[in-house]
């Protein structure tokens, strides 16, 4: 498939498709409208997604709104597309995630807002979308909807680099490593926040967790924990990273789990992030079945 791209975005950027074979559903597959959109058969390919999005395919959610965006088949309606978008995220497809972040960033259905691009670019950065990461990354080079922050950056272009993003290698070398004077900043949680309700499931056992990073004086990585609340605070997720989001697999079943990111420097002197906290819900028939339609892709760059 080629590449195509949204106007006005900050890398051209780019959306691919990643598609997965599965089993029949009646008598039409993904592969089935993966090659009808490759051809060029545009109706037959909606139709076949239409069809299979009416069965929770998240793949198929994420097809009708790339056609939608791009205007193959029909007038293009960044709103629509918009709307679709978002029930293929809901899966956890970064391609989605990332193609929302593309709208907020661009203004195209949705009113301009690069806070939200940063978030959603980071929900979708934490999947592994490389094309995200990239994006992400200048928007800390510039503070554009985040604080400046040339060590945030950085992160995620390094990331951006080793996934084949050509562009995120001159970005590095350009980075000015200015720093402000005084302690050390504590890290803003942006997703999931308070009172936030999250729908997993045993293909997608996953929440996205993101902070907000300002500038640092020193050189810092994030030390981000999880906790389940119940008879007792117990432990269900740790990990260290120089990066703004991770991805935090969490046990399916509902429960209530509050989280923080500390800033950490070379000495274990520390900013302790605000805590906030989430719930887990069951999940849908619909929703497992998006998820087993999400659960093969690779991520789009």
């Amino acid at each position: 498939m080629a590449l195509t791209a949204h106007p006005a975005c900050r890398l051209a950027a780019g959306i691919v498709l990643g598609w997965c074979v599965a089993a029949p559903v009646h008598s039409a597959t993904p592969e089935d409208a993966r090659r009808a959109y490759e051809a060029g058969r545009f109706t037959d390919a909606r139709g076949i997604w239409a069809e299979l999005s009416r069965q929770g395919n998240a793949e198929a959610a994420f097809g009708i709104g790339l056609l939608y965006d791009l205007g193959n088949g029909t007038p293009e309606n960044p709103q629509a597309a918009f709307f679709w978008y978002n029930i293929a995220a809901r899966a956890g497809l970064p391609a989605a995630e990332f193609n929302i972040g593309a709208l907020y960033d661009s203004g195209r259905g949705v009113a301009k807002d690069t806070a939200d691009a940063a978030l959603w670019y980071a929900k979708a950065a934490a999947r592994g979308h490389h094309r995200a990461q990239f994006d992400l990354g200048q928007l800390y080079e510039q503070g554009d909807g985040v604080p400046k922050n040339p060590d945030a950056a950085a992160a995620w272009y390094r990331d951006a680099e080793q996934g084949g993003i050509t562009a995120a290698g001159p970005r590095l070398k350009l980075l000015q490593p200015t720093r402000p004077a005084g302690p050390l900043v504590a890290a803003i949680p942006a997703f999931p926040t308070k009172n936030m309700t999250e729908t997993l499931t045993s293909r997608n056992p996953a929440v996205e967790l993101v902070w907000i990073a300002p500038a640092e004086p020193r050189p810092v990585h994030y030390e981000v924990w999880v906790g389940a609340l119940g008879g007792d605070l117990r432990t269900v997720f740790t990990t260290t990273a120089t990066e703004t989001a991770v991805l935090a697999k969490l046990p399916e079943t509902a429960g209530f789990y509050v989280w923080h990111a500390d800033a950490v420097d070379e000495t274990g002197s520390r900013a302790p992030g605000e805590w906030s906290w989430f719930s887990v819900g069951p999940s849908t028939p619909a929703q497992q079945s998006m998820a087993a339609g999400a659960e093969t892709r690779q991520p789009a760059r």
